[in-house]
């Protein structure tokens, strides 16, 4: 996941923030409309999400509901 250095999350400029959304949702959409690409790389994906939450510094509040691992 992109992110300035050393800027926290709640200082992102705008830009930083659309992108990352920008992002998350291409993830979903890819999901949707072609999964089977993803499937042989689901678990590793799932294990990157999974870590990245875990880090409360790594995703915004709307990232984390996007992503959302159950």
């Amino acid at each position: 996941m992109f992110s300035e250095p050393g800027v926290p999350k709640e200082n992102w400029c705008r830009a930083t923030r659309d992108v990352r959304r920008h992002a998350a949702n291409l993830m979903v959409k890819i999901g949707l409309k072609y999964p089977l690409i993803l499937l042989p790389i689901f678990d590793q994906i799932h294990l990157t999400v999974c870590g990245l939450q875990k880090d409360k510094q790594q995703l915004t509040k709307y990232e984390k509901v996007t992503l959302k691992v159950s």
